[in-house]
């Protein structure tokens, strides 16, 4: 089992159009930016499959939860501008998203030595809401690190 607590910053950008007959030409594009933070926790269960002694394939799958901690929606429509995010119940046309985030994780990657480079997804369950109906997390994430300590299988300290 590998829990983990994560800040990760989720969002979108949505190309849509005005549609004012009173103008030439009629339709303006607008740019809608949505980023979201989020503090989160997942919990994988791991498999390692070693491959040689200093490479090691892993794999994993496990539930998360996630609490929004803020975020910022800017539109290039002028009366939209930019503004915070609103957490609130997140129901078609409050223009609020809701709080609380969970679903399911995946990671897999290769242990090399004591580099670690992997990839992780993630499939939201929550329908977060706005005025943008249904909206849901699917994040995809890249990971590169350094084991500054590694445990043996017997429980001892690694050494090379």
């Amino acid at each position: 089992m590998q829990p983990a607590l994560l800040i990760s910053t989720k969002g979108t950008q949505i190309n849509t159009f005005a549609i004012d007959s009173s103008r030439n030409p009629i339709a303006t594009p607008i740019t809608n930016s949505i980023k979201l933070l989020y503090v989160e926790l997942p919990v994988l269960a791991l498999f390692r499959f070693d491959v040689s002694s200093s490479l090691r394939f892993y794999g994993g799958l496990g539930p998360y939860l996630g609490v929004g901690l803020g975020g910022r929606i800017s539109s290039s429509y002028v009366p939209l501008g930019e503004r915070e995010i609103v957490f609130g119940s997140g129901g078609v046309g409050s223009n609020s998203f809701r709080r609380f985030d969970y679903g399911v994780s995946g990671a897999a990657g290769i242990e090399w030595h004591r580099l670690i480079m992997g990839v992780t997804y993630g499939y939201g369950l929550a329908d977060l809401g706005s005025a943008l109906a249904k909206s849901y997390h699917r994040p995809v994430g890249l990971s590169v690190g350094f084991w500054l300590s590694r445990r043996s299988s017997n429980g001892g300290s690694e050494t090379r």
